[in-house]
């Protein structure tokens, strides 16, 4: 996928370089001195392609190369055949909530309920947290417009890139917005393979990248607008206030989850009372799940049901249900709590 975004975000950017050249009213000298260094650019490129194919191919032998590029088409292997299946119950889910979608956060409790026959997570301990893809999963959480206003951004984002070309700018400039748009095509199409809106650092660089091709569009306007001071202190007072919830939310959350990565080794060294207090002082409105969606109320269910508390238990399995009502691990464990109560149709139904 790496490989496939640079390839198509080339074939998008030097086009339009190319064309600035012609545009720019630069000599003929210097466009020739600039098409030399496009050129000489190419040809890193292609020799360090072929330093990573040849590695591969030295690694892993000349037939992976050709079965890696068959994969892409024919999707045989396993990895294919699963992320097909993950996008396709995610058009179901699309399907099911088309306008304004799950909710955002909402995918890897609502993936389940369609089934996850055909994945590993049918016959190991793996939680699908998205569908790797970003514009599926925006639309799943979000609907049609949500994922509207998503592509919206970065349509914009493009074509002040383009409108900056035409203002026939330095050819440092030029260049730069070229870069900023070659990087955002590659993440773009990243997107459609991956998931880099979960990686904090990849979605920063990315919202670096959209800053800098707006600024520099209206940098270069001959007569920029200019907010008048009333605008710009509101302005400011609204970031400083989004700063200040983002940043309590943020150390709420890390602390959060502090106590849940201990949690995690208190279970694991069956000091089930720890486990509770962990549960205790990392469960709150803000953070009900772990990292692989399971719910933090299980693990307390699981320490009450492991002290022979089992009214306890039972409780906590059931407040974990109402987190996330389609987690295996829950659905059992409130199954046998049914059936230790006696209440053997719902034990079945779960």
């Amino acid at each position: 996928a790496s490989w496939v975004a640079r390839m198509l975000a080339a074939t998008v950017v030097i086009p339009l370089y190319i064309i600035w050249l012609f545009k720019s009213g630069l000599s003929s000298a210097s466009r020739s001195q600039a098409l030399r260094r496009l050129l000489a650019v190419a040809a890193v490129a292609l020799l360090i392609f072929l330093g990573a194919a040849s590695g591969i191919i030295l690694r892993e032998g000349q037939s992976s190369i050709g079965a890696r590029v068959t994969s892409i088409v024919t999707h045989q292997d396993a990895s294919s055949q699963e992320r097909l299946n993950v996008w396709s119950k995610s058009w179901q889910l699309f399907q099911q909530y088309p306008v304004l979608g799950v909710g955002i956060g909402n995918w890897k409790i609502a993936y389940p309920a369609l089934g996850i026959t055909g994945t590993r997570a049918e016959t190991a301990d793996i939680y699908f947290q998205q569908p790797h893809n970003d514009f599926l999963w925006v639309l799943t959480e979000t609907g049609v417009f949500g994922l509207m206003a998503y592509l919206l951004i970065y349509f914009l984002a493009f074509w002040y890139a383009v409108r900056v070309l035409l203002r026939r700018p330095s050819q440092d400039e030029a260049v730069f917005v070229l870069f900023m748009l070659f990087a955002m095509i590659c993440f773009l199409v990243d997107s459609f393979f991956h998931y880099p809106r979960e990686r904090v650092e990849l979605l920063t660089f990315s919202t670096i990248i959209l800053a800098a091709i707006v600024s520099t569009y209206h940098r270069l306007q001959k007569s920029p607008a200019k907010l008048s001071r009333e605008a710009a202190a509101i302005t400011l007072i609204v970031c400083l206030l989004s700063a200040m919830a983002t940043t309590v939310l943020g150390v709420i959350r890390l602390n959060g989850e502090t106590h849940v990565k201990s949690t995690w080794l208190a279970k694991a060294a069956g000091n089930w009372s720890e486990v509770i207090r962990q549960v205790d002082q990392a469960r709150s409105p803000l953070l009900t799940l772990d990292p692989t969606s399971t719910p933090l109320a299980w693990y307390r269910g699981v320490a009450q049901y492991s002290l022979n508390k089992t009214e306890q238990a039972c409780q906590d399995f059931a407040l974990a249900y109402r987190d996330n009502p389609n987690h295996p691990h829950v659905l059992n464990n409130l199954g046998t709590c049914a059936e230790l109560c006696g209440d053997h149709d719902q034990a079945i139904e779960l």
